[in-house]
């Protein structure tokens, strides 16, 4: 599974919540990052909607920044 168009399609997701709260959604090496992961997908698509969900919930004002990195010896996933 493709974890760049997972972190996109989760994203499209949660556009709207970002939208109504009038937050920022900033993602940033996502595009750059072409790593293949062997995951079950709706697991990890549950376990990243939570956690972009919660970043939503519990950010009163401002945004939500979401880092994506890969290397040679394996890729990380970085929110905050």
């Amino acid at each position: 599974m493709a974890l760049r168009l997972l972190i996109e399609d989760m994203a499209v997701l949660v556009r709207g919540m970002v939208y109504r709260k009038q937050l920022c959604l900033e993602m940033s090496g996502v595009p750059e990052v072409d790593t293949w992961v062997m995951v079950d997908p709706l697991h990890l698509r549950q376990v990243l909607f939570n956690l972009f969900s919660n970043a939503v919930k519990f950010t009163a004002h401002g945004g939500i920044a979401l880092t994506a990195a890969g290397s040679a010896e394996g890729g990380m996933l970085k929110k905050a």
